[in-house]
Parts: structure tokens; C-alpha cells; sequence
């Protein structure tokens, strides 16, 4: 269980499992507050393929605005089950959670300039249209609501890690921004096995 979530709720299906993944990415984000106890306060976060949503409720307890997205009814449902479920010290007042088709990231209602962090985890799988897909919505919401200083962290673990889809979408990614490899927690990696996931900072 990642500090400062009380628990998330999952579903026999495997998109709605909790990822080994989405537990370093939230990992990644614990000791960056540990590092800086303000390093989230008013940052305004974006989920993508939200899933149980632990990245982007661990983000909201660390004192981060985080919208979660997907784009299925039932993920939306379970995600605004879960983020009730941990809506103690303000997070229901930082966290809300709205649907969003990567095709259409003009759908969401930020302002322009106010979107200072994207986070995601196992979010490549089933080809490469997908990879091709996440790059131009990334592209496309930071253009629409990000600034230059606008940060993406993804995590990808068993779902693709190594693979050519994976591998394609970092090279993609590389031509247009800086990307930097990052690892996750030590003890957490440890207690969760987490030696297959790799975390990105782009």
C-alpha cells in the first residue's frame, strides 16, 4: 500500500488491476516530497489512463490539484469511488476526476498556462498507434493547457517495458523533448519488486 493512500478498490479485469508501475511512479513522487515538503503545493496535475487512480490520489494528498482521467464509464466510476474513499484532509476539494479520449484533449476544462504535471503509468500497450497516440495527446495538452516548464512522468512496467512499442514511443518522445530516466524508490522497489519498471521524466 503507497503512504498516504487508505486503499483503492480493483476489479477482476486486468486493466483495472493496481500495476506494479503505478506503484513506482507514486513512489517517485513520495520522495519528492520527502526531498521538498512543498514540492506539489498548488502544482496543478493531470492522470492519464488513470486506472485505480493511485498516482494521481497520492499526488492530491501531497498537496497537488490533479484531475484523473480515462476514457471508460466503469474506470470513471471506480475512480471517483476511490478518490472518495481517501477524500480526508482536502484531497476531495484537490482531486476530481473527468473522462478524456486522447484523441480529443481539447475536451477538458483548464485554463490555458495552468497545467504544470502529467503523470501515467503502464499507459503502451496493444501496438504502436498506441505509443503514436499518448505522444500527440501529450504534445497536444501541453500546447493547449501546459507552459515550458510543463513536466511528464510515465512509469511502464510489465505491460510493455523493453518491448518496440516501448522503446519506439522513447525515441519519439526524445526527438522532441528531453527525456531523463529516473528510479524508484528504493524501499519501495524492494517491498514491491518493482525491478522491471522504469520511470521516465520528460
Amino acid at each position: 500500500e503507497i503512504p498516504r493512500v487508505t486503499g483503492v478498490q480493483t476489479c477482476a479485469l486486468p486493466i483495472l488491476r493496481l500495476w506494479p508501475a503505478a506503484v513506482g511512479l507514486a513512489s517517485v513522487l513520495e520522495r519528492r516530497s520527502r526531498a521538498d515538503p512543498t514540492a506539489f503545493a498548488g502544482v496543478q496535475a493531470l492522470e492519464l489512463g488513470a486506472g485505480v487512480g493511485v498516482s494521481g490520489i497520492v499526488l492530491a494528498e501531497l498537496g497537488a490539484r490533479v484531475t484523473l482521467t480515462d476514457c471508460f464509464p466503469p474506470i470513471l466510476a471506480l475512480l471517483r469511488r476511490n478518490v472518495a474513499q481517501n477524500a480526508g484532509g482536502g484531497l476531495a476539494r484537490r482531486a476530481c476526476v473527468a473522462h478524456l479520449a486522447w484523441e480529443h484533449p481539447d475536451s477538458l476544462q483548464m485554463a490555458p498556462g495552468s497545467l504544470d504535471l502529467i503523470v501515467g503509468s503502464d499507459l503502451i500497450y496493444g501496438g504502436p498507434k498506441n505509443g503514436a497516440l499518448l505522444l500527440a495527446a501529450i504534445s497536444e495538452l501541453i500546447s493547449l493547457y501546459g507552459h515550458p516548464r510543463t513536466t511528464v512522468l510515465l512509469a511502464f512496467g510489465c505491460r510493455c517495458r523493453g518491448s518496440d512499442d516501448h522503446i519506439g514511443f522513447l525515441r519519439a518522445a526524445a526527438e522532441r523533448y528531453e527525456v531523463v530516466e529516473l528510479e524508484p524508490d528504493e524501499a519501495m522497489a524492494e517491498e514491491k519488486d518493482m525491478d522491471g519498471v522504469d520511470i521516465v521524466e520528460i
